[in-house]
């Protein structure tokens, strides 16, 4: 969540806001991640049954990052291997 805030003449940007921050009228939200999780908080519903489905997509977000951070590392390995392959002196 981000947020854009009239703040005087100025347009104030409020990335990441914790939850000390209230939602004012004039507000732009900006919902941003993956699509089918911004489409979840769409739907997503107040009390324990929201705080469940809150705590389900931390752990799918958690689980989605260990995998992306695997796929990378991978990613970068392959590219040492064919580096090494096309410049074997700069590869040691």
């Amino acid at each position: 969540l981000a947020i854009y805030r009239k703040v005087g003449e100025k347009e104030k940007f409020i990335g990441a806001p914790d939850r000390s921050i209230k939602i004012l009228g004039g507000d732009t939200l900006i919902c941003y991640g993956p699509e089918e999780a911004v489409k979840n908080l769409s739907r997503r519903l107040k009390g324990r049954a929201g705080d469940e489905e809150h705590r389900e997509a931390v752990r799918n977000e958690e689980t989605r990052k260990e995998r992306e951070k695997i796929e990378i590392n991978q990613m970068e390995e392959e590219i040492r291997r064919i580096f090494s392959k096309i410049h074997p002196q700069k590869g040691r």
